[in-house]
C-alpha cells in the first residue's frame, strides 16, 4: 500500500510534466514564425549596418563596424529629415489627440443621427493610404482641384500649390494625416469614456464642479492610461510615416517634406548605400524606443505623484 501510495504522486508529476511539454509543442510553430518575422530581420539589419553593403556594383562586402553610423550622424541631410519627422509627428499627434477627445466627448450627449455620424467619422480608418493620397492629389490639384475652386470662389485666391510650395507642403501633409488618424483616436477615446463609472461624475456635480472642471479633474485623470496608449501608437505610426508622403510629394519640394523614413528609403534604393541606410534605420528605432520609454516613465511618475 505504501509503494502504491508513493508511486501515485510520481505518476501525477510525470503527467503534469507531459502536459506542460505538449503546451510548448503547440506553441512552437507560432514561436518559430514570430522569431522568423521579427528577430531575423532585426539581426539581418544590424549585420548590414556594420558592413559596406551596396546595392549597385560588385564590390565585396566588408565590415566597416560603426563607420555607417558615424556617416549618418555627420550628415546634415539626416538631421534635416529627423527634424521634419519630429515636426510632422508632434503637430499631427497633438492635434489628433485634442480633436479626437473633443469629438468623443461631444458624442456622449444626445445627438441626432449619432450612429450615422459615427460611421462617417470612422470611414477614413478603412481607406488605403496610397488611395487616400491620390484622392487628395486630385482634390488639391492647382488647376482642376475642387479645393482651389472653392477657395477661389470665396476669396479670389487661385492656383494654390499645396504640394509644390515650401510653405504649404508639410502643413498639407499634416492635415491629411490628421484626417486619417483622428478617427482612431476618437474610437478609442469614445470606448474609454463610455466604459467609465458614473459615480465620480455625479459626485463632482454635487460638489458644484463646472463642465470644464469635471473634464480636467475627473475625466482626464481616469482615462490617462488610455491617452498614453494612444499617444505611443500614434507617435510610432507618425514618426515612421512613408506611404502617403511618398505618393504625394516624394519628399519635395527639395527636401522640405523628406522624413527620416523617406530619407532611409532614398539612401538605400536610390543612392545604393544599403549599409548606411540600415544604420539610419537602427538609429531611428533607438530614438522611437527611447521616446516611448520616456512617455511611459513620465506616466508612471505622474501616477506616483497622484
Amino acid at each position: 500500500m505504501r509503494r502504491e501510495g508513493s508511486r501515485a504522486p510520481r505518476r501525477g508529476k510525470a503527467h503534469n510534466l507531459s502536459r506542460r511539454g505538449y503546451r510548448y509543442v503547440y506553441l512552437l510553430p507560432s514561436l518559430i514564425v514570430l522569431l522568423g518575422t521579427t528577430l531575423f530581420p532585426i539581426a539581418y539589419n544590424l549585420y548590414f549596418s556594420l558592413t559596406s553593403k551596396r546595392l549597385f556594383g560588385a564590390e565585396p562586402v566588408s565590415f566597416t563596424w560603426f563607420s555607417n553610423y558615424l556617416a549618418a550622424l555627420r550628415s546634415p541631410v539626416f538631421w534635416h529629415s529627423m527634424w521634419v519627422s519630429f515636426k510632422y509627428c508632434v503637430f499631427s499627434v497633438a492635434i489628433e489627440l485634442v480633436l479626437g477627445f473633443v469629438v468623443a466627448y461631444l458624442f456622449q450627449s444626445r445627438l441626432f443621427g449619432k450612429k450615422l455620424m459615427r460611421t462617417l467619422i470612422i470611414l477614413p480608418l478603412v481607406t488605403t493610404p496610397v488611395a487616400v493620397a491620390y484622392v487628395f492629389r486630385l482634390m488639391l490639384n492647382p488647376e482642376s482641384g475642387v479645393v482651389n475652386y472653392l477657395i477661389g470662389g470665396l476669396t479670389g485666391i487661385r492656383s494654390l500649390l499645396w504640394f509644390a510650395s515650401p510653405i504649404l507642403a508639410l502643413p498639407t501633409l499634416i492635415l491629411i494625416d490628421i484626417w486619417r488618424a483622428t478617427p482612431f483616436v476618437f474610437l478609442v477615446m469614445s470606448s474609454a469614456i463610455v466604459a467609465l463609472p458614473r459615480d465620480e461624475f455625479e459626485a463632482a456635480k454635487i460638489d458644484g464642479a463646472s463642465r470644464l472642471q469635471e473634464i480636467w479633474y475627473v475625466l482626464l485623470p481616469i482615462i490617462k492610461p488610455v491617452i498614453v496608449v494612444i499617444l505611443i501608437f500614434r507617435f510610432v505610426d507618425a514618426f515612421k510615416a512613408f506611404d502617403t508622403i511618398y505618393a504625394l510629394t516624394g519628399g519635395g519640394p527639395g527636401r522640405v517634406t523628406e522624413t527620416l523614413n523617406l530619407n532611409i528609403y532614398k539612401t538605400a534604393f536610390f543612392g545604393g548605400y544599403f549599409g548606411e541606410a540600415c544604420a539610419m534605420s537602427v538609429i531611428m528605432s533607438i530614438i522611437i524606443l527611447l521616446i516611448c520609454i520616456y512617455i511611459l516613465k513620465g506616466f508612471k511618475i505622474g501616477m506616483l505623484d497622484r
